[in-house]
């Protein structure tokens, strides 16, 4: 039997009576007596299986682990701010700016906690979930191929040379752009498209609209930039709408960041 339909009978029993009492109007004898049908069986399945999906309703309507996003956000930014300090005096002749784009981007990063902490448990369920399909894997490799191929261009026009930093240095940033994708990705490429609503169109143009927004977010210098990086944000958003999936855009987003940062 089908696991989703097993959890959808489940589900239908859990409901009120009051609750069921509307919705059944709507549903054909055929319909509700399959409904009955696989609750039965449900009560036949081995233990093991009657457990794994407990657990799977258990994540959809309450996510076990959700207020440890909160404990995670206090830890990290306690350590955060201790590192800010401790550079400041290590370094007391470096500019501010220079102080904001080191540590922006592990800021980011920690702020991810409270965005994972402001989905609802089926968001976290349905979003988070390990896929299963090999053509999801082979998209993912293929999207941090091009992934890299377009930030080594938007670096070449920056002319960044990240081997004036100390290792010290090259670490604050390395975590915070490793770590920072987890943010952009919820932001650009779940909450603001969904915003503006399911629908097939609507939800395309919310992902340009938030590929726009993320663009001019990482401050192109020349228009070329501007437009690399809209690139960037829509084979991310390709990625999450094939999916259905945010874990392989964050994945891909962090992979290629550290593989550019790191070895070119």
């Amino acid at each position: 039997m089908n696991s989703n339909k097993k959890i959808a009978a489940i589900l239908w029993f859990l409901l009120p009576r009051s609750i069921q009492k509307t919705i059944e109007p709507l549903l054909s004898e055929s319909e509700k007596d399959l409904l009955r049908n696989l609750y039965k069986e449900i009560q036949t399945l081995p233990y093991e299986e009657k457990k794994s999906l407990e657990y799977k309703l258990h994540f959809i309507f309450c996510y076990p682990y959700k207020n440890v996003f909160y404990l995670v956000f206090l830890v990290l930014l306690v350590l955060f701010v201790f590192g800010l300090f401790f550079y400041i005096l290590r370094y007391p002749n470096a500019s501010p700016f220079f102080i904001f784009s080191l540590f922006w981007p592990a800021l980011m990063g920690i702020f991810s906690f409270v965005f994972l902490s402001s989905l609802t448990s089926f968001e976290i369920y349905r979003l988070f979930s390990f896929p299963k399909k090999i053509t999801y894997f082979l998209f993912f490799l293929l999207n941090v191929y091009l992934q890299i191929f377009i930030l080594i261009l938007i670096n070449q026009f920056e002319g960044i040379q990240p081997t004036f930093l100390s290792e010290f240095e090259k670490w604050i940033l390395g975590i915070g752009v490793i770590s920072a994708p987890i943010t952009e990705e919820i932001l650009f490429r779940h909450k603001i498209p969904e915003a503006f609503g399911s629908d097939f169109f609507r939800n395309i143009m919310g992902h340009m609209i938030s590929n726009f927004i993320f663009s001019i977010l990482h401050l192109p210098a020349q228009w070329e930039q501007g437009i690399l990086y809209f690139f960037s944000g829509m084979f991310f958003s390709f990625l999450k709408l094939y999916t259905e999936n945010l874990l392989l855009p964050i994945l891909s987003h962090s992979l290629t960041n550290f593989v550019v940062f790191f070895f070119f």
